[in-house]
């Protein structure tokens, strides 16, 4: 019975290291996208970009 509850750490502690591995690269997309929109208005208010549609 020993056993199921070292399997069940070490299952729960990978759980928990991926699930914080997750949030991080989720931040990251955040940053990302944020940064990709003030481009776009930049380079919208210069006049280089029309204002065409994206598709999403």
């Amino acid at each position: 019975m020993e056993v199921f509850g070292i399997i069940g750490m070490s299952m729960g502690t990978m759980g928990f290291i991926f699930g914080i591995y997750g949030m991080n690269a989720m931040n990251q997309v955040a940053l990302l996208r944020k940064e990709h929109d003030a481009l776009k208005q930049s380079l919208i208010d210069s006049g280089v970009l029309t204002g065409t549609p994206e598709p999403e």
